[in-house]
């Protein structure tokens, strides 16, 4: 690290430097009300740690994991009871977590710690330690695959599940979000600083094409079927676009919406896509077949992450008052 924190500062995750940007912007803004918003009793929700940014669901469901990024701490919540059943500390500033496909373990990326931390979930204890990292950011799994995304260095990392090095694919300056596909044959990742969306062949751990989309995709999602991946945006005049994964190229037209869009999830069963509009503080429904936004549900305040539980009963949501907010679909 330099003096005065600037390299912290230059690499700080997009997702960190998104939500401080939008506290501060939200304070001198008033919030649109949309009319037609579903406004039903007061959601569910599940107190967490300090500046909670990272959020995954188990695939078998049973579990929720929380980074807390100001706690170096991840929140483990039984979702069964709504509780957190054990407070795990990792490594400085952790910001993305996510699930082994068989639910036995998450692994967690410590930013500021250039670290990965990985978490046996009937424990709730970290077992190993990955290390050689550059402010990693975003972490998804994919079969015995886990993919990091550095800020820092601008790439891919492609690793074992033992965490031994597979390789590490040079990226587009500002990386942000990451989405792997089911079948794991292909990576995108958004950026913050730009307009396309990279694609990634895994197995040749190299760059294949290069998808316009709207400005700053910093979120994205594959469908269950492998067919699409959702992008979200912060600006508010560009739609939010789809990319279709057979020809590698953004569907025409693409998704409406407030701006500040800052997560997308998408249900188990395709139908559906959710995106989370920080300063309009609701959560759009999409029907995908039409790519039209058939509603939006409000939550208590600045949503970010969103996560879709595997029977597509429940959408769990960070909010800015650090809590995950749950949402009857």
């Amino acid at each position: 690290m330099t003096s005065g924190g600037q390299t912290s500062m230059t690499f700080a995750s997009s997702r960190a430097l998104t939500r401080r940007a939008a506290l501060v912007l939200a304070a001198g803004l008033a919030v649109t009300v949309v009319p037609g918003v579903a406004s039903a009793a007061p959601n569910a929700v599940i107190p967490v740690g300090r500046l909670a940014q990272g959020l995954a669901i188990s695939p078998d469901g049973t579990r929720a994991a929380v980074a807390n990024s100001n706690d170096n701490t991840v929140s483990v919540i039984d979702t069964q009871t709504r509780a957190v059943t054990a407070t795990v500390p990792v490594g400085l500033y952790p910001l993305g977590v996510a699930f082994t496909p068989d639910s036995s373990r998450v692994y967690v990326t410590n930013r500021d710690a250039h670290t990965v931390s990985v978490i046996d979930a009937e424990t709730s204890s970290v077992t190993a330690t990955w290390s050689g990292f550059s402010y990693p950011t975003s972490i998804e799994v994919s079969g015995d695959r886990v993919h990091v995304l550095n800020e820092g260095n601008a790439t891919l990392s492609i690793m074992d599940s033992a965490g031994v090095a597979l390789g590490g694919v040079p990226l587009p300056e500002g990386p942000s979000g990451l989405a792997v596909t089911p079948d794991g044959a292909k990576a995108y990742v958004g950026s913050y600083r730009g307009v396309h969306v990279t694609v990634i062949d895994v197995a040749a751990a190299s760059v294949i094409a290069s998808v316009r989309a709207s400005v700053s995709p910093r979120a994205l999602a594959v469908s269950p079927d492998g067919t699409r991946v959702y992008t979200t945006k912060l600006t508010k005049p560009d739609p939010m676009k789809v990319i279709d994964v057979a020809t590698g190229k953004a569907l025409p037209g693409g998704i409406p919406g407030p701006g500040w869009s800052l997560g997308v999830a998408v249900a188990p069963d395709g139908a559906r896509a959710y995106i989370t509009n920080f300063l309009d503080r609701t959560v759009s429904v999409i029907d995908t077949a039409g790519l039209t936004e058939i509603g939006r549900m409000t939550v208590g305040r600045y949503p970010t992450e969103i996560s879709i539980t595997p029977d597509g009963k429940q959408a769990y949501v960070l909010n800015g008052r650090d809590e995950v907010e749950i949402l009857d679909l």
